[in-house]
């Protein structure tokens, strides 16, 4: 049986083909440029893949199933890897044209589809009909299979290149930006244009990053937000720790994966102090076991006391260590000085959050007192002990639990 569509002429097979290949790849040939599948692949492509609007027709059988259609009629139909190369560089050119790797096999399936269903329209009715279009979509779904892989493989490689690409472009600006040096030259002027607005104010930001390549996309997504609204800035790892600039704030701090730091907003040009801002209040907010988004000025007085270290250590060693010789009884009086700060000095209050008595905080309360020479009504005494109570918190290291002590069990208190 010879399939031919009207106004187009048949390629008969080569007479080197048995007579089980030759009313198969007759319908084959048949097929190949028919425009209404043409058309039919086009009018789909468009309506249902996303990634090929942008595209201009003429591109859409650039590469792809335009090769395919002799590639079948030659060498009984089977695949040779030199034929597969022209279907890597197919998807080496989708990737470079934006077209997502997900886009790029629908697309292959539809064309399969429409194939098969103007295979069932043109092949004429007869008693063989059923078997040679089984054979015909046998072939076809090999190679299909065949060069959709092959196609998976040279998108992946291109969009593992401009990935790279891309990455080192953005680290190159974002270190620019942040560290306050030279914009490289093939970034500079309008080539960084896409990436930051001059003329807006902009935030630095600083993230501690888990080890996970998942805590580290969900840091990312956290700062940057929903990609679909455009994009919000430029991120990069710097030192291990997720750096850039963003022109949004995320508006949700309490649903942060880990510390964020942010300095701002201020214009690009002041970026660089910025990001210093962003960075001790990151190392402040990570010293106090904090998450959620901070700014220096959210955390009051504990970025100084994290910076001077000398002075937090001289007051540790002054009021702190004293009361720490104590063992277990010191713990409960440091413990009481802490929630007696935390309520404003009120004895009341105090007593109810630690469920005790009041005459047993005054008690702890003089105790303290003693052992420190300080007063808990004076001013200056009051601030270095904050400090000193605020250093420890950022230094505290896990110690074994003291229960087994003498002097745990002379807790006079």
């Amino acid at each position: 049986m010879t399939v031919e569509l009207p106004g187009t002429a048949a390629v008969l097979p080569s007479s080197l083909v048995d007579d089980q290949d030759r009313p198969w790849l007759s319908l084959l040939s048949a097929l190949d440029g028919d425009q209404v599948v043409e058309r039919r692949v086009e009018d789909r492509m468009i309506a249902e893949l996303p990634s090929y609007r942008s595209l201009d027709r003429s591109e859409l059988w650039r590469i792809g199933p335009d090769q395919m259609m002799p590639r079948l009629a030659s060498e009984r139909s089977r695949v040779d890897p030199e034929h597969l190369a022209h279907f890597v560089a197919g998807g080496e050119l989708r990737a470079r044209q934006g077209v997502s790797a997900t886009d790029m096999v629908l697309a292959y399936r539809i064309w399969h589809e429409e194939l098969r269903s103007r295979a069932r329209e043109v092949l004429p009715a007869a008693p063989d009909s059923n078997a040679i279009l089984l054979r015909f979509i046998d072939r076809i779904t090999v190679w299909i299979d065949a060069a959709m892989v092959a196609a998976i493989k040279g998108h992946r490689a291109t969009e593992l290149d401009l990935k790279r690409h891309a990455d080192h472009r953005n680290a190159s600006v974002v270190r620019a930006l942040l560290l306050g040096g030279p914009v490289p030259a093939a970034l500079s002027g309008d080539a960084i244009a896409p990436w930051i607005d001059e003329s807006q104010p902009v935030w630095a930001v600083r993230a501690n990053t888990a080890d996970s390549t998942a805590a580290l996309r969900a840091t990312e997504d956290f700062i940057l937000g929903d990609r679909r609204e455009g994009t919000r800035g430029l991120v990069t790892l710097i030192d291990g720790d997720l750096c850039g600039f963003v022109y949004r704030l995320p508006t949700k701090s309490d649903s942060a994966p880990t510390a964020v730091g942010v300095g701002g907003p201020v214009l690009a040009e002041h970026l660089p102090h910025a990001f210093s801002l962003a960075t001790r209040a990151l190392r402040t907010a990570t010293a106090l076991g904090h998450t959620g988004v901070y700014d220096i000025g959210s955390l009051g007085l504990a970025p100084a006391v994290f910076a001077d270290r000398e002075i937090g250590d001289m007051a540790v060693q002054r009021i702190l260590t004293p009361v720490e010789t104590l063992a277990r009884s010191g713990e409960n009086i440091l413990e009481t000085v802490q929630c007696y700060l935390a309520n404003n000095l009120r004895l009341d209050v105090t007593a109810k959050d630690m469920w005790a008595h009041v005459n047993t905080v005054r008690y702890r309360l003089n105790r303290f007192e003693a052992y420190t020479g300080t007063s808990l009504r004076d001013v200056e005494d009051l601030t270095l002990i904050w400090w000193a109570l605020m250093r420890r918190r950022m230094t505290v290291e896990d110690k074994p639990a003291a229960g087994n002590t003498p002097e745990a069990a002379r807790d006079g208190s």
